[in-house]
């Protein structure tokens, strides 16, 4: 594990291990979040006034291991659930920095684990409604269906895909990921359907 020292160019989007203060650990691995928001004390004033403070606290969406949410044995230490929910935490809780991205980000999987502070996920857990659904990058989408797209995944890329240009264009201002359920996937990412009278793309 790397060194346990923040460093100080952390910055938004980035990933980090979090605990406790160490009286109070119970021996449990780090957490594992993404860096949403720095945020000022809670009693500084609000607004630009609150800006001249410094940051002692941060907003931090969380991952989990699997075996944070299921009795289901998992071999990959590595593997991490992304998840519907975020929390602001002192910024001493922090301890270091490390890197997690989408399964098919990565193209030598084996090369990657063997990389300290390295991991991925390919699935998220929402934890008020207890369920698991799998992430897919926006770029792999070629049919919009109604689906859930958290706001939380927002960062651009380049589309690679036949989708129309609209749409394409929403997508890829605005999210990094698709998250739906399993059933849904082959009909996000199958060929692109086309209508018989017009030859314009059509959700069904």
């Amino acid at each position: 594990m790397s060194k346990l020292q923040v460093d100080r160019s952390l910055i938004f989007q980035d990933h980090v291990y979090c605990s406790p203060s160490w009286d109070t650990r119970d021996g449990t691995p780090y957490s594992i979040a993404r860096v949403m928001q720095f945020l000022p004390p809670e009693e500084a004033p609000k607004g630009e006034e609150g800006k001249k403070y410094i940051y002692t606290r941060v907003r931090l969406a969380w991952y989990y291991r699997p075996s944070d949410v299921s009795d289901r044995p998992v071999s990959d230490p590595r593997l991490l659930l992304a998840a519907i929910y975020s929390e602001v935490c002192d910024i001493n809780q922090l301890r270091a920095k490390c890197h997690v991205v989408h399964r098919d980000r990565i193209s030598d999987l084996s090369g990657w684990k063997k990389r300290p502070d390295r991991f991925y996920f390919n699935r998220l857990f929402d934890p008020y409604i207890k369920k698991e659904f799998d992430v897919i990058p926006v770029t792999d989408v070629r049919n919009r269906k109604c689906c859930h797209v958290p706001r939380f995944f927002c960062l651009k890329f380049i589309w690679y895909q036949s989708v129309p240009d609209h749409i394409r264009d929403v997508l890829l201002s605005r999210y990094e990921y698709v998250v739906a359920e399993k059933e849904v996937i082959p009909d996000l990412t199958g060929n692109i359907r086309l209508c018989d009278t017009c030859t314009e793309w059509c959700p069904a």
